[in-house]
Parts: structure tokens; C-alpha cells; sequence
């Protein structure tokens, strides 16, 4: 029930992020579902087994969500990137040490196609850093 729900919500707040209605009170909603994740996860490491099943079940209801939420930030003009990035940056760091595979990718790709773009790019499209932007057909 919790996963039907959590997909539900997921999808509502996907066309919503997507349209650009209602852009504060889904950042909102956006940070709240993934810090919430984020802490889910990072508890499930210090607690007992029993507390552990319920934080796996969470954690399992809240995927659908995150991932969405993923999608829609990868989607994002350059400029609305630019807007949410003060918030999103710690969000991500975060997300990069998650155990589901499908949100470490996403957020893989949502550093490699969003964050490239904050970066300044030497004449050989590389950063400062030495990571490369993004092939345009990626």
C-alpha cells in the first residue's frame, strides 16, 4: 500500500516538476522526500533488525519518488539547474552514497549532464577538475 501510494505521489510531483507549476512548493516537497530518504538510509546502517525491516520498507516506498524527482532535475534547463543548485548540491552528495543502484545513477548522470554546466570548460572541454562535459548525444 505504502508503494502504491509512494507512486501515486511520485508521478504527481514528476508532471508537476515538469510543468513548472507550482516551482517553490516543489522544491519543498522535492527536498523533504529525499532528505527524508537520505536519512532512512543512513539510519538503517545503526539500528536493530527489527527497526531495520521498517526502514527498508520506507526506503523501498521512497525510491519511486526519488528517482522521479532524479528524472526531473536531470530535465532541467541550464538556467533552472542554476536556480535549485544551492539546494540540490548537498542533496546529491548525499545521494551518491545510497544503496539503490537505479539512484546512484541517476544521480551520476545528473551530475555529469547538470553540474558540468556550473564548471568552467578549458578549450578541450574539460573542467579545472579534469572531468569532461558531457558527449552531446548523451
Amino acid at each position: 500500500e505504502a508503494k502504491a501510494e509512494a507512486k501515486a505521489e511520485a508521478k504527481v510531483v514528476h508532471q508537476v516538476w515538469m510543468n513548472g507549476i507550482a516551482e517553490p512548493r516543489l522544491e519543498s516537497v522535492c527536498k523533504l522526500v529525499m532528505k527524508r530518504y537520505i536519512a532512512a538510509e543512513q539510519d538503517i546502517e545503526r539500528v536493530d533488525s527489527h527497526e531495520s525491516d521498517f526502514l527498508d520498507e520506507e526506503i523501498e516506498a521512497l525510491v519511486p519518488v526519488v528517482i522521479l524527482a532524479l528524472q526531473g532535475v536531470r530535465t532541467l534547463s541550464e538556467a533552472q539547474f542554476r536556480q535549485h543548485a544551492s539546494w540540490l548540491y548537498n542533496l546529491l552528495c548525499n545521494l551518491v552514497k545510497c544503496r539503490d543502484p537505479r539512484v546512484r545513477g541517476l544521480v551520476s548522470d545528473v551530475m555529469r549532464r547538470q553540474l558540468v554546466a556550473l564548471l568552467p570548460l578549458d578549450a578541450g572541454g574539460a573542467t579545472a577538475a579534469g572531468a569532461e562535459a558531457p558527449a552531446a548525444d548523451e
